[in-house]
């Protein structure tokens, strides 16, 4: 007979965050300072105000999914932490090497709007890039022992 079988409740109580996920948490909120514009506000709004996407995407009047992909790049780039590496060995970078970094590992911008926003050739961005890449791989490499 079908449909005579007691129904139970399959809902489960809400499982406690995993011990990661509230360290990246507390990183996340106190990176927030490192954005600036749209980016800040929305992840403001989504860490601190607890808005929904839907919430976000009605007071920016975007889709609703490109306000979760924005909030999930940013995270993600955030929780990275090479922008904080660059901040960490400034003494070998110019201001405005420094610029450029921000620029490419925090704002996401490619190569081509980095070059015309500054004023440079793309060669020279590009060359600036590899500078802070390199810097990076040696700041991540460990110390060979001599």
């Amino acid at each position: 007979m079908r449909g005579t079988r007691k129904k139970t409740s399959s809902r489960r109580p809400p499982s406690p965050p995993p011990a990661g996920h509230r360290k990246s948490a507390d990183i996340l909120r106190n990176r927030l300072d490192l954005l600036g514009g749209d980016d800040r506000v929305l992840m403001k709004m989504y860490v601190e105000a607890g808005s929904s996407f839907r919430q976000m995407a009605c007071l920016a009047g975007v889709n609703e999914v490109t306000v979760a992909r924005r909030i999930r790049s940013t995270t993600r780039r955030l929780v990275n932490g090479q922008y904080l590496n660059c901040l960490r060995h400034r003494e070998k970078l110019t201001a405005i090497e420094l610029d450029i970094a921000k620029d490419y590992y925090l704002k996401a911008l490619p190569m081509r709007s980095i070059s015309a926003r500054r004023g440079w050739t793309y060669y020279r961005t590009q060359r600036t890039i590899c500078k802070i890449r390199r810097l990076l791989g040696e700041a991540l490499r460990p110390k060979e022992a001599n």
